[in-house]
């Protein structure tokens, strides 16, 4: 699953928001159909079908063993490219700060989505979580090819990568705003 979000959202596609703390859904990609179609239809979301493709790569800058996740559009992976995202390789020692993490820590994230070709109300949720957090070290790298869908979200700005252990996620039904 890779959710990009922007968050808050004093600005969205279906106008501004005065004082929002929500976030806002821009794109989806899911490795599975079953789960595009539950997003389209039941949140609105512009989910896409897409591939994941992990390899280990062990020369990172900080010295810290990463993986390479390259994102490509469609379930085949012959689409183009979306994004490659380096990520701290789970299990390293190096992999999080502070080692064992925060929590158990219980967030709930308002959320819109909606507004789409797939359901045409504007759609509000909270998404609750419990999990136990941690930065990743070191940040994750993304790059993004030129004419990526995601190009213009993306554009350079930093990212905070956080991994989230032992999450359980309710996201009830959501309400038409």
């Amino acid at each position: 699953l890779l959710g990009l979000f922007t968050a808050p959202s004093a600005e969205t596609d279906v106008g501004k928001e005065e004082n929002s703390r929500s976030t806002w859904a821009s794109n989806v990609y899911v490795s599975s159909r079953t789960a595009r179609d539950h997003g389209r239809s039941e949140f609105g979301l512009i989910s896409n079908d897409a591939q994941f493709t992990v390899t280990d790569v062990e020369d990172s800058p900080e010295g810290a063993p990463r993986q390479k996740v390259v994102v490509r559009q469609g379930l085949d992976g012959d689409g183009p490219e979306v994004a490659t995202i380096y990520v701290p390789k789970r299990g390293s020692n190096k992999a999080k700060l502070p080692p064992d993490g925060f929590g158990p820590l219980s967030l709930s994230l308002p959320s819109l989505s909606g507004c789409s070709e797939y359901v045409k109300d504007l759609l509000h949720y909270s998404v609750d979580l419990t999990c136990k957090t941690s930065l990743a070290m070191p940040a994750c790298d993304v790059t993004v090819p030129e004419g990526s869908v995601v190009e213009g979200i993306m554009d350079q700005k930093p990212l905070i990568c956080i991994n989230f252990d032992d999450m359980t996620m309710m996201v009830p039904e959501p309400q038409a705003y």
